[in-house]
């Protein structure tokens, strides 16, 4: 019997090929996460995803351009934007970056760790020299700062980090640095300020003082913080310096210190024996250094930041919004 055609078994339903455009999507996904949600670098996601990193910046441009990645400018955060250019023009820097204001000092300082620690992490290459010293601002970097293992890599003191007083100053840095990057470190065992000219000799002709302070002038980074120079830091500054001493700094005008020396208001070095007795890198060697990064915070912070601002020589500002206000309005309008 001849089958009609509603006899006839229906034809079967097409199957779509298989299409590469969900693995692409997948993949674009993939690296669109890693680079901007995990912060991971372009190299990592490469290995890890076993790319090239050509092709992992291909697709990073890929998910931009596709919508997968919407890049949103929060306007609160706009009047920041503005600010950091303001202090790049005002001060020839490669580059500023200002947090806000977070309600309260430790807070604010954590976000500028934060900032400051996944800046060296992009920066930060084997086989470069750093330079940083101790204390609780640039102590804060640890805040961003990923583990690392960079063997050629040195991290070296730039001023003395051993007290007077015997005493073990908080936030060390240079040592955790090294440790942190799996890097050598190289310790300044002199003071910041030796007691007299004669003792200033005697610690700059020993080898490892020599040796430390000619490796701080090769230096590729520089990490450092001013000093605020106080009454209320006299728990601090009792470990660097006598109370007279201090005394008499501030009768002098002294406002702060970069990398030991003490200036006042004006950028004037004040007239106290302490700026002969340092011991550590001189300023026109740190002014040359590729890439020097100044760090800090507060108040009593303006004046000593915005002496070295025109100094000159600084290429990265990390601070907070109050801070980079107040140095702006110190200053007169170019």
């Amino acid at each position: 019997m001849r089958r009609t055609r509603a006899s006839q078994p229906p034809p079967a339903a097409a199957v779509p090929p298989v299409s590469e455009d969900l693995d692409h999507q997948r993949l674009l996904t993939r690296v669109a996460w890693m680079y901007f949600m995990e912060g991971r670098r372009q190299e990592d996601i490469a290995q890890a995803l076993h790319l090239n990193r050509m092709r992992v910046n291909r697709l990073l441009t890929m998910a931009r351009e596709s919508g997968v990645v919407r890049i949103e400018i929060d306007s609160a955060s706009r009047p920041l934007v503005e600010l950091e250019a303001q202090m790049r023009e005002r001060h020839a820097l490669k580059r500023a970056f200002i947090v806000p204001d977070a309600g309260g000092d430790e807070r604010t300082l954590g976000n500028i760790g934060a900032t400051l620690g996944m800046f060296l992490n992009d920066l930060l290459e084997d086989g470069m020299t750093v330079g940083t010293h101790r204390g609780r601002t640039c102590y804060s970097l640890f805040q961003g700062l990923r583990a690392a293992s960079y063997p050629a890599l040195s991290v070296v003191s730039l001023q003395g980090d051993l007290t007077p007083t015997g005493q073990v100053l908080p936030q060390e840095v240079v040592a955790r640095l090294a440790v942190t990057l799996g890097a050598s470190c190289h310790y300044l065992a002199a003071p910041t300020y030796a007691r007299d000219a004669a003792e200033r000799d005697i610690l700059n002709g020993l080898g490892m003082v020599r040796s430390v302070l000619a490796l701080a002038r090769t230096c590729d980074v520089a990490v450092f913080s001013p000093g605020a120079l106080v009454a209320s830091q006299k728990r601090i500054l009792k470990h660097l310096m006598t109370d007279r001493e201090l005394d008499d700094i501030l009768a002098l005008g002294g406002v702060g210190s970069i990398l030991g020396v003490i200036f006042d208001a004006s950028g004037r070095e004040i007239d106290h024996d302490i700026n002969q007795r340092r011991i550590g890198l001189d300023l026109d060697t740190l002014g040359h250094i590729p890439e020097v990064v100044m760090v800090g915070l507060g108040p009593e912070k303006v004046d000593v930041m915005r002496v070295a601002l025109r100094r000159g020589g600084i290429t990265t500002l990390v601070t907070d919004e109050g801070t980079a206000r107040a140095i702006l309005a110190q200053e007169p309008r170019a």
